[in-house]
């Protein structure tokens, strides 16, 4: 039986045994957070069925017994990973090594995967919710099925979490590379005369862009370099190729920093 057809045959005032009568409110209130709007779950006007309905169809080939083994599996896996983490310190912030949650092998981050347990469970308990002593068995798949909405929330936000971070140490790394090339001999000369030529407009005019700095100094800049390297103060041989010339990356993020520091320094 569809979540629709029970609710909307009042099948809740046919309820015969308490535990059942428990578990239906609980899966309906949570699965009404996604699937419903406003806070009246037993309120069919509040239900977005044809949605429900649509995901319920989808999920009528799974097997409930495999569903339950799969998360289990997964939530053992994810475990262990953060356990490690705590036996081998050195592990313990290598984010990118963690076992993700996946599903058709996708790194679920969407915490409405949790629903789907439930909506298992609502399909056993609408076939025993008229009989006072229920199967044993249905009943306790049912717990189980309810236990992995909640292993499925822990899941989704250790992926969250993980991803995030992982992506963090990246840009970690990406900043201390560009530290150590900024503190280079050769670059500590050369941005400094890009300085020089940036402070002089933004002297005379302020409201200039990152890009309009650029594009009015990199003719006196080149200059500069050129003058620089004929002097015997830098060389080719302080790089991997042309030391005269900056790449426009490396010339608007130089940029972008000695006009914030000017910036600040008006305020």
């Amino acid at each position: 039986m569809l979540i629709s057809e029970f609710l909307n045959t009042d099948q809740l005032e046919e309820i015969e045994n308490g535990q059942v009568e428990e578990l239906i409110i609980e899966c309906l209130s949570k699965i009404h957070i996604v699937y419903g709007y406003d806070f009246d779950w037993n309120n069919p006007d509040t239900w977005m069925f044809d949605e429900l309905n649509e995901k319920e169809d989808e999920l009528m080939g799974i097997k409930p017994s495999e569903f339950i083994t799969s998360i289990n599996n997964s939530f053992v896996k994810m475990t262990n990973s953060v356990m490690m983490g705590l036996y081998q310190l050195p592990t313990l912030f290598q984010y990118k090594k963690r076992t993700l949650f996946t599903i058709s092998d996708k790194v679920v981050v969407d915490v409405d995967h949790q629903i789907t347990p439930l909506l298992l469970a609502m399909r056993d308990l609408t076939r025993v919710y008229k009989e006072e002593t229920p199967n044993n068995e249905v009943m306790i798949t049912v717990n189980k099925l309810v236990n992995c909405c909640e292993k499925i929330h822990m899941m989704v936000a250790l992926n969250c979490l993980w991803v995030l971070e992982t992506k963090r140490n990246v840009n970690k790394s990406i900043e201390s590379k560009l530290s150590e090339f900024d503190k280079e001999k050769v670059n500590i000369i050369r941005r400094g005369e890009l300085d020089g030529l940036v402070v002089t407009l933004l002297l005379n005019d302020e409201t200039l862009t990152v890009e309009e700095i650029r594009k009015q100094v990199v003719g006196d800049y080149t200059d500069k370099l050129k003058g620089l390297y004929n002097q015997g103060v830098i060389s080719d041989d302080d790089v991997s190729g042309d030391v005269c010339k900056i790449s426009k990356t490396v010339m608007v993020r130089w940029i972008k920093y000695t006009k914030t520091i000017f910036d600040n320094a008006e305020d």
